[in-house]
């Protein structure tokens, strides 16, 4: 099973200047193992991005001549660190797939991986060329391409797995929408396109914040035909799932449709009239003709589309992406000044989405859990020892990447997230 036989390994380096950063997190990297994709996390800034992006491609094109991995590199400070961090995905020692392509479609490169009964397909860092561009927009062409990629290769949006979201200054607005959500109503309408949502869950997915502008995703989608394996998006009780959150958790101008309706008055009481319209982003006015009259609909605001998680299952063992957790109980936000009873109840969260009492309705029961990868993200410098003492205490010797970034509700201060492996 491809998915439970990747291996994951972190990596920090810090140094003079980022091109020795980058080079001596490089020389950290087992090239006796197939690198599939690499996550690079650090500070930059709107103007110095382009040219950190050039130099991990530059010197990872040094290392790996010729399978380059794919490389996304995320603007996220990285916390008891001035310089980098980074996430690799390794193809597990002694695992030869039938078939391995490095492929680019649509200015977009990503790594196909065949087997049997299976398929992998692999995004890592999908970027608009100019990520000054507005939320919506950026959000529109990504998942054109994604879109695009899947038509070639045979898949469809409900193949994803687990996706990753990273979204520049996530809680601020543009037009009375917020980023998060004008991300929000883009996914949403790419994932129309699939039919099978209510069979196989939406993905895993964590959307978190940037301190550039711009929209970064990266992705994971696989395609089994063995009946052996079975994916399983998993509930959390604990929590709303966020694909039923209430309008009231969303931040954004609602949308409004309009349609012209004749009527039946007399001639003598027509009269022509002008209304605003509120059309996101922008009003404008329209104009009705005499006998007519105008109805309007509230399109709601769409809902986050993922799964608190998601598990690949065979009959042997399993692999659980825990998708970004905050401390939300139902759908209310808690603790929301202080982060030692966040992540204490971030940690809560999780550790029941993924316990035996959780799974057991899903067919899942006498497994042992243990955490590969941990990612933390912070929203406050100040609060990083604090956080990491309770991460530490829950999971210590599991690696962790610790960066600071906003998280999508302006209260909350840490967001984890996670890939589990399930041993039956």
């Amino acid at each position: 099973m491809i998915q439970t036989r990747f291996h994951y390994h972190s990596y920090t380096a810090q140094s003079t200047d980022f091109s020795n950063t980058v080079q001596v997190l490089a020389d950290q990297l087992d090239t006796t193992l197939p690198l599939l994709r690499i996550t690079f996390f650090g500070a930059a800034t709107n103007g110095d991005y382009e040219e950190k992006l050039r130099i991990l491609h530059e010197v990872l094109a040094s290392v790996y001549p010729s399978s380059r991995p794919l490389i996304g590199f995320v603007a996220q400070p990285v916390i008891f660190t001035e310089g980098l961090a980074a996430e690799a995905l390794y193809l597990s020692p002694g695992d030869t797939p039938d078939k391995m392509s490095y492929k680019t479609v649509a200015e977009t490169p990503y790594i196909l991986i065949e087997n049997k009964h299976e398929k992998a397909l692999i995004m890592e860092g999908i970027r608009c060329t100019d990520m000054s561009e507005n939320m919506a927009f950026q959000g529109k062409v990504l998942f054109q391409r994604i879109a695009t990629v899947f038509q070639e290769e045979g898949f469809r949006a409900g193949d994803i797995v687990r996706q990753w979201n990273y979204i520049g200054h996530i809680t601020e607005a543009e037009n009375g929408m917020q980023h998060y959500q004008a991300f929000n109503e883009a996914r949403a309408r790419f994932y129309k396109s699939s039919d099978d949502w209510h069979e196989r869950g939406y993905p895993a997915a964590t959307g978190i914040g940037m301190s550039i502008q711009g929209l970064i995703i990266s992705l994971i989608a696989c395609i089994f035909t063995t009946p052996q394996v079975r994916i399983l998006p998993i509930d959390n009780p604990l929590q709303v799932a966020a694909h039923h959150y209430s309008q009231s958790k969303l931040v954004g101008e609602k949308q409004r449709s309009f349609a012209k309706i004749e009527t039946n008055e007399p001639a003598e009481l027509r009269k022509k009239a002008t209304i605003t319209t509120v059309t996101n982003p922008k009003s404008e006015k329209k104009s009705l003709s005499s006998g007519m009259k105008e109805t309007t609909t509230i399109i709601p605001l769409a809902t986050p589309k993922f799964e608190r998680g998601k598990i690949l299952l065979n009959q042997q063992s399993g692999l659980c992406y825990v998708s970004g957790t905050a401390a939300i109980r139902g759908e209310e936000s808690m603790h929301s000044l202080n982060a030692e009873l966040q992540t204490r109840q971030t940690i809560e969260n999780i550790n029941f989405l993924i316990s035996e009492e959780n799974l057991r309705p899903v067919g899942i029961t006498d497994f042992v859990t243990t955490f590969v990868s941990l990612r933390v993200y912070f929203k406050n410098k100040e609060d990083a020892e604090v956080i990491q003492a309770e991460v530490e205490k829950q999971w210590a010797g599991i690696p962790v990447v610790y960066m600071q970034a906003d998280i999508c509700r302006k209260e909350l201060l840490v967001e984890i997230e996670g890939v589990a492996r399930l041993e039956l």
